[in-house]
């Protein structure tokens, strides 16, 4: 039995309600580290501000080591929980909020339980070579292509930096923190690209996995018909359009 029509909004629906929806984890993943990225200049500045918070108790100290190391396990406590618990709630915030809008808002834990059904290797190895795999092999290839591409350009661009660089540690530090900064910065834009590409490739796949016949069109408009919440829902509805006032012409 051919399956040649798009699928019923019906279908689409029960698919997600079970935890099958088309995502990209390259889209998400993207999505945190940008989000990782725009938060770094606070999270530079907020580490300046403990370096120096500690800088001003060890001067105070008088070089007193009992001064110094007084109070210092939940010091470093807190300044380690200010400067990681917003980096993983801004991560966790995107991952969350891309991931609802690639499922349309639907949550479901059903993916998240073991099913000995999913274990099939025939598939699996009939899938190496469809043409979703050699999809994933050249977005592979372009990824690859335009990392190579993006850190020859930031290497060109800093070139004169590096070269100045040379002989000073303090200047080769800060040239290597602005190339690592501007690398990760091509690599989300990057992985952005991708994973949005990447994401109407599963859509298209998911939507060619649920593909349906003829007949089973027609069997779901039965079931439609037969379902007693929808005959209640269009019975209430043909109620309420029944109730309402049809003259108008008389309240003047």
């Amino acid at each position: 039995m051919q399956k040649t029509e798009k699928p019923t909004k019906r279908k689409l629906r029960k698919a997600r309600l079970a935890g099958d929806n088309p995502t990209s984890p390259l889209l998400v993943f993207a999505a945190c580290l940008a989000a990782a990225l725009s938060s770094l200049p606070s999270l530079a500045r907020a580490t300046v501000q403990a370096f120096g918070s500690e800088l001003k108790i060890a001067l105070a100290s008088n070089g007193d080591p009992a001064s110094i190391t007084a109070n210092l396990p939940s010091r470093l406590s807190e300044n380690i929980l200010l400067l990681t618990v917003p980096l993983l709630l801004v991560c966790f915030v995107s991952a969350l909020l891309l991931g609802l809008v690639q499922t349309e808002g639907q949550l479901s834990w059903k993916r998240l339980g073991f099913d000995l059904g999913r274990l099939k290797p025939g598939s699996g190895l009939m899938g190496m070579f469809s043409g979703e795999r050699w999809g994933s092999v050249l977005r592979g290839g372009i990824a690859a292509g335009a990392v190579f591409y993006a850190t020859f350009s930031v290497l060109q661009h800093q070139a004169l930096n590096i070269v100045g660089a040379l002989g000073s540690v303090s200047a080769a530090l800060n040239v290597l923190g602005t190339l690592a900064y501007e690398l990760a910065w091509a690599a989300a834009g990057i992985a952005l690209c991708l994973g949005a590409l990447d994401f109407l490739f599963q859509h298209r796949a998911w939507l060619r996995r649920h593909r349906m016949s003829r007949a089973e069109i027609q069997r779901e408009a039965r079931d439609t018909e037969a379902d007693p919440e929808l005959r209640a829902q269009r019975r209430r509805t043909h109620a309420q359009e029944t109730k309402k006032p049809t003259h108008y012409g008389n309240q003047a």
